[in-house]
């Protein structure tokens, strides 16, 4: 269906170079992780990127539908896109434990690492249970994710008359935390998955971070010091002081 969409894209595609016969070595692969809460559309979002209907399951159902994570690869022109679906964060169907060593897998799933981390949210009311998982995805990839996430706004068509761009700057929350990911962000509407031009513009975006990085992908080593850093806050001793220091009413984004 989008075959031709990435023909041409990929062609122009200056973060993955020249083709595989074109320069040996030179990388030429595009990993992409989804990440976000149940109910965002990630599964959604991973068929229209690799443009067909059934990478993923993406039936609307209350408990994700992504129990484990997956990787779902497209190869054209000597290119690789690998496109990774994680189990919705907060779901009561998966515990901390098993969540955690989802996310795990999907960095062995993205080596050397991936290039981006696209943050699924859907258009709407951004509740306590978004501000979690953004929050989760923050703690548990570190700051330098930062550098690599875009935002990606689902639901567009579920808003009316009014346009997706209003809705985000009506949200204070949300400018915020597009402005922590550089100002990136993205809108798909997956009910128009046939439509290149909207992975046309995701594409361009990714080439647009990818000159902004020195590191051309998110490393190991850098989830690694994101660990080490959580373990660290999530020691008594630490908890203990933030509790006596902290003001109550500020919540504090290390992102």
């Amino acid at each position: 269906m989008l075959q031709c969409l990435f023909f041409d894209s990929f062609s122009l595609f200056g973060l993955l170079g020249p083709s595989r016969g074109q320069r040996k070595g030179y990388p030429s692969d595009l990993r992409i992780v989804l990440v976000g809460k149940t109910g965002a559309e990630k599964s959604a979002t991973g068929n229209t990127i690799l443009g067909t209907e059934d990478a993923f399951n993406a039936e609307a159902t209350p408990v994700s539908v992504t129990a484990e994570t997956k990787k779902k690869t497209l190869e054209l022109d000597g290119r690789k896109i690998e496109v990774i679906d994680t189990p919705g964060l907060f779901d009561t169907s998966v515990d901390a434990v098993k969540m955690k060593g989802e996310i795990d897998n999907c960095i062995e799933m993205s080596v050397p690492g991936p290039h981006l981390f696209l943050l699924v949210i859907r258009l709407g009311r951004f509740t306590e249970e978004e501000r979690n998982t953004v929050k989760w995805i923050q703690e548990n990839f570190g700051a330098e994710a930062s550098k690599y996430t875009i935002i990606l706004f689902t639901g567009e068509d579920q808003l009316g008359r009014k346009t997706a761009e209003d809705f985000v700057k009506e949200s204070e929350e949300l400018l915020h935390l597009i402005a922590q990911c550089g100002g990136r962000h993205h809108f798909f509407n997956n009910a128009k998955s046939g439509d290149c031009n909207q992975v046309k513009e995701l594409l361009r975006k990714i080439e647009k971070m990818g000159k902004e990085n020195e590191e051309k992908y998110y490393t190991n080593e850098m989830f690694q010091r994101a660990q080490e850093i959580l373990d660290w806050e999530n020691t008594t001793v630490v908890k203990l002081v933030k509790s006596f220091t902290a003001p109550a009413s500020i919540v504090t984004i290390p992102f």
